[in-house]
């Protein structure tokens, strides 16, 4: 199972536009639905979600400076 780099992952999130941080919400959550949660190896479901709850911080934390 591959690990996230968190640190990479937000550095991305705060350069990206709310409409890209929305998709790239999307796209965590379908990619880890279809995988499943069965053992995988490299990126697993886990990873994605992992993934989509970092843009979801940076897209709430913009929200919140409204």
């Amino acid at each position: 199972m591959e690990n996230i780099d968190w640190n990479a992952k937000q550095a991305l999130a705060k350069k990206m536009s709310e409409e890209q941080l929305v998709w790239a919400m999307s796209d965590c959550r379908e990619t880890a639905r279809v995988m499943g949660r069965g053992p995988m190896f490299g990126k697993d479901a886990s990873y994605y979600m992992d993934e989509l709850s970092i843009y979801k911080a940076e897209l709430d934390k913009r929200k919140a400076k409204r």
